[in-house]
């Protein structure tokens, strides 16, 4: 909208910043630009060693898992926030879709990798997982919640519906034939090499697109008038460089049209830099450039969001801590690890749903059972990370904040018995299989990210809308954890 104003009235223009950048003309329905930009997304998800230990190659490894997916779909289960499992599947087309939603919530990027190479190694539950976190289906709210939550705003789909079909330089005749729209469509598409959508392919170009919904679309009104020249002035464009919806190429694109245009990318940043940056490179450089001053690249940048660890499907998978070998120390690890693993889900669940989860809110385990969020609790119903290890119990909430408490253990391969996990999440004490313990959290290995714990619910607020920030219950699940 601003460029097309900036070309119909450049004499009204004294400046323009342009965030998450799309050319004048809109974007190509086919989306090339962002399937190439999967490739450098996934390099600096894992560049600098992030990944090691999941992958060396996070490129290859969805490459290779659309491959299977064509073959058919990917099955496996899931937990709803009962506890009921369900049986569910993902498609190459819903696995795009996951790389698409991970360019508004740096949770869901960050899961990406190691739920690949999990699925790739007979393990789909954490892909699954990911992919009804991605859809807004985790966690399971209360039913009046819920409804309100799918009234209260948001992407108007009409409007959208309607803005996509008229104004997208679709290749076909505007005045066309369904029937004739699609052949033209699907000419289009076969003239371009199969490479420019790897790790996909052509098929799902097509049907992840516009094309089909708006081959029907009635009101082709005549083509708009041809792009004018962009006013020559001052120019801020900003682009994240982990954005597939709006990829830096389209950003090149426009400034290459604007001379002396400044472009700022912002590492391991998504869509709408502005709401999304958590570094402050975007903010001090849209102050720099009101002041009239020198706007500076990021410098070296930490992702807030590393990849996190590939998920163990047995707890024998499991590293004891020191002084605590066996079965008891694995059994601890799989404990802790599980609340790691809430917490997670937690987070990415809020940024999706761009604001506080109601009382009510419940999340299946990724092995069974479920954690419930109510207005004074974290309740845990046999919830479980690490296949036969089960944690029941109760922690109290208030001041927004997890307190002190002892949750029972059981499940076939735990070793049983109880742990009393103190405030602020700095040492458990229990007995597991008849043997008593405390231990500091900090000294045990657990699957952790390489660089340290996700930030809080906290420290989330360009992420969240705004005046939503607040995370009643739910940030106290975030508080504390590792």
């Amino acid at each position: 909208m601003a460029l097309d104003y900036a070309e119909r009235y450049p004499q009204h223009v004294e400046a323009l910043v342009l965030d998450s950048v799309v050319p004048g003309e809109g974007k190509e329905p086919l989306q090339v630009a962002s399937f190439q930009a999967i490739g450098p997304v996934l390099g600096e998800l894992c560049g600098a060693g992030a990944c090691a230990g999941i992958t060396a190659n996070p490129l290859g490894e969805v490459a290779r898992l659309t491959a299977r997916l064509r073959g058919g779909r990917l099955r496996g289960s899931v937990y709803d926030g009962s506890g009921r499992r369900h049986t569910v599947g993902l498609s190459e087309e819903d696995l795009f879709g996951v790389l698409a939603a991970g360019d508004l919530n740096p949770a869901l990027r960050a899961l990406l990798p190691a739920a690949v190479h999990s699925a790739l190694n007979r393990d789909p539950d954490p892909l699954l997982r990911l992919a009804l976190l991605a859809a807004g289906l985790i966690p399971n709210q209360p039913s009046r919640a819920a409804a309100a939550a799918q009234s209260s705003g948001g992407v108007n789909e009409v409007l959208f519906a309607a803005t996509t079909c008229e104004e997208t330089p679709f290749p076909w005749q505007r005045t066309a034939s369904p029937a004739t729209r699609l052949a033209e469509a699907e000419a289009a598409l076969n003239a371009k090499p199969s490479g420019d959508f790897y790790p996909f392919d052509r098929a799902t170009a097509l049907v992840t697109s516009p094309i089909p919904a708006c081959s029907r679309w009635p009101d082709a009104s005549p083509l708009p008038p041809a792009a004018a020249p962009l006013p020559d002035v001052p120019t801020l464009l900003l682009s994240g460089d982990q954005d597939l919806r709006t990829p830096t190429a389209l950003a090149r694109q426009v400034a290459a049209e604007i001379p002396g245009a400044q472009l700022l990318t912002v590492p391991f940043t998504g869509h709408s830099v502005l709401g999304s940056d958590l570094s402050g490179c975007a903010t001090r450089a849209l102050a720099a450039f009101f002041a009239a001053g020198p706007v500076q690249q990021c410098g070296a940048t930490v992702n807030p969001f590393a990849p996190t660890p590939v998920t163990p499907t047995r707890l024998s998978f499991v590293h004891a801590p020191a002084g605590l070998g066996g079965r008891p120390g694995q059994t601890l690890v799989a404990v802790l690890d599980a609340l790691v693993d809430l917490n997670r889900q937690v987070i990415g669940a809020t940024i999706q749903a761009e604001g506080e989860l109601p009382p009510g809110s419940s999340f299946g385990g990724l092995r069974g059972g479920y954690a419930r969020l109510t207005g004074s609790a974290l309740v845990l119903h046999r919830f479980s990370f690490v296949p036969g290890v089960e944690l029941t119990g109760s922690f109290p909430i208030s001041g927004g904040q997890l307190h002190a408490a002892t949750i029972r253990i059981g499940g076939f391969q735990a070793a049983a018995g109880s742990i009393r996990i103190g405030s602020e999440f700095k040492r458990a004490v229990g007995t597991l299989g008849g043997r008593h313990f405390s231990v500091a959290v900090s000294s045990v290995h657990l699957s952790r990210v390489s660089a340290g714990a996700w930030p809080s619910l906290a420290a989330l607020g360009p992420l969240l809308a705004p005046g939503r920030e607040r995370a009643g219950a739910v940030r106290g699940v975030a508080a504390g954890l590792p």
